[in-house]
């Protein structure tokens, strides 16, 4: 996610119409005219929505400042949906700038960004009030193929040290991705994963699942990318309910493609638990602004939103963790041994 920071830095060049000079700049290099693009949302990049017309569709353009964590994350996502799609599993193929390239890098009033267009995914969106379990099955068909790709991304980069952490909340972080460490790849495979395969990054029509928002793409364990894909609907976030059915059809749809490992199969909550021990990790980069003046009670709403799912994380692992990762070492512990290659230490 952008630092806090940053979002209230973007948010000030936005105007009343929700246009901002900072996006027409940027908006130029794809052609598009001075004040057609729309500020949508910032999190982990800035996003203005490009409306459509009768000879084009409705359009996303994405940017961030170059020089950042996630100027990389989103270069290296873009050129993984070119991969994805190369590959016909489904992904969302960026539009090339008017200069070649997927990513350009573009002079603005706030600086150097780095940004990216898509097109609006046909098909339909799909929250987890009303998903079935036929398209359940379908999105855990098209995570799986995923899974399955020949790509070889980055790892995902997995912060270690949890320094600014209260105490119970480090040591869980720790004794979690030591456990982790302890995995073979028969007990857990890595390979390419999509980072953020929710609902609300995928789409639904006749001709199956199309899917985009791939920053957080890479190398790692398929078992976590699974976790946080579900944690909408098999209460792994804040405020989710639990949908056995709705679990066990994603399952269905997954394995049938994807065969998941006797330990994936039995630890589902061991690998949200580090779903969840991740996001703690990562979210404090993010916090870097309360919004305390009075002007920007959009700030401060937003800082005590996630704050909120900081602590809610936070507790959880605390509380789960010790018991996942034991029920994980008895299982690890009594698998036949004969064979098993060890995963290199990270």
């Amino acid at each position: 996610m952008l630092p806090l920071s940053e979002i209230a830095r973007l948010r000030a060049t936005v105007d009343t119409e929700w246009r901002s000079p900072v996006a027409d700049a940027v908006g130029v290099t794809w052609s598009i005219a001075p004040g057609r693009s729309r500020w949508w949302r910032s999190s982990a990049s800035h996003v203005f929505v490009v409306p459509g017309s009768e000879t084009e569709p409705r359009r996303y353009l994405r940017f961030v400042p170059t020089g950042t964590p996630q100027a990389l994350a989103l270069a290296q996502g873009a050129s993984q949906l070119v991969e994805w799609a190369d590959d016909g599993l489904g992904a969302v193929r960026p539009l090339v700038s008017i200069d070649g390239t997927l990513t350009p890098t573009v002079t603005t009033s706030l600086g150097e960004m780095i940004a990216m267009l898509v097109d609006e995914v046909p098909g339909e969106e799909v929250d987890a009030d009303d998903l079935d379990e036929a398209r359940a099955r379908e999105w855990g068909a098209a995570l799986a193929r995923v899974h399955l790709s020949p790509s070889t991304g980055a790892d995902r980069p997995v912060s270690r040290s949890a320094g600014i952490l209260d105490d119970p909340v480090h040591d869980a972080v720790v004794a979690l991705q030591s456990a982790v460490d302890e995995l073979t790849l028969a007990d857990a495979p890595r390979g390419a994963v999509h980072g953020d395969f929710e609902l609300d990054n995928v789409r639904f029509d006749a001709s199956g699942v199309t899917f985009f928002d791939a920053d957080d793409s890479g190398s790692d364990l398929l078992a976590v990318d699974i976790a946080h894909a579900l944690r909408d609907i098999d209460g792994g976030a804040l405020g989710a309910e639990t949908s056995p059915s709705l679990v066990a059809a994603f399952f269905a749809g997954y394995d049938a493609v994807r065969p998941r490992t006797q330990t994936e199969r039995g630890h589902e909550r061991f690998f949200s638990l580090v779903a969840s021990a991740r996001f703690v990790c990562r979210l404090p980069d993010a916090l870097d602004a309360r919004g305390d003046d009075g002007s920007a009670s959009w700030l401060r709403d937003l800082r005590g939103d996630l704050d909120a799912h900081f602590d809610w994380h936070a507790a959880r692992i605390v509380s789960e963790a010790p018991a996942a990762i034991e029920a994980l070492r008895v299982t690890c512990r009594s698998a036949p041994q004969p064979g098993r290659r060890a995963e290199g230490r990270r």
